[in-house]
């Protein structure tokens, strides 16, 4: 008899990151418990934090974040992403550009003229304008895939929100 579990989406994207070919969750699951029983007094190592692109934001009030040891205090989530452009736009001018390529399914994330996005904001110093109009969630998500665009780690940004 099979037992339905539900799991939150970023849980189901790690395992789905873990299946070969047409493996189902349960082979997957069945997977990890055998390696976990073959090898259940080896540490693992700690579980990422709600800093990475994996972090559940919904209902979550931010506060500021670091980025490379700096601290910036942010009321609210466009403030985190329009400071984070703003920061990489500085040491990346050249080809900020590149965050054109950042898009979603149905609509861009950045602009040239605006004229594409919901709630556009101007970047300082740049061509470039981005999308405000986004949940906690989708701007965390946007940032990220902003460091992985800019040659960053994952870690070198952390966000505080409770």
């Amino acid at each position: 008899m099979s037992e339905v579990i539900r799991i939150s989406e970023s849980t189901f994207k790690r395992l789905e990151s873990l299946a070969r070919g047409f493996d189902t969750p349960g082979n997957v699951i069945e997977r990890l418990l055998d390696l976990y029983e073959k090898h259940k007094n080896i540490s693992l190592p700690p579980r990422k934090s709600l800093t990475t692109a994996t972090g559940i934001y919904t209902r979550k009030s931010i506060s500021s974040f670091s980025f490379q040891g700096s601290k910036y205090v942010v009321r609210f989530w466009k403030d985190l992403l329009i400071k984070l452009c703003e920061v990489i736009n500085a040491a990346h001018r050249n080809e900020f550009e590149k965050t054109l390529n950042i898009v979603g399914r149905k609509r861009p994330y950045f602009s040239v003229t605006g004229d594409e996005l919901r709630t556009p904001q101007k970047i300082d110093n740049s061509k470039i304008y981005v999308e405000t109009n986004l949940n906690a969630n989708r701007v965390a998500k946007i940032c990220f895939a902003m460091l992985s665009t800019f040659g960053y780690r994952d870690t070198d940004l952390r966000i505080e929100a409770n």
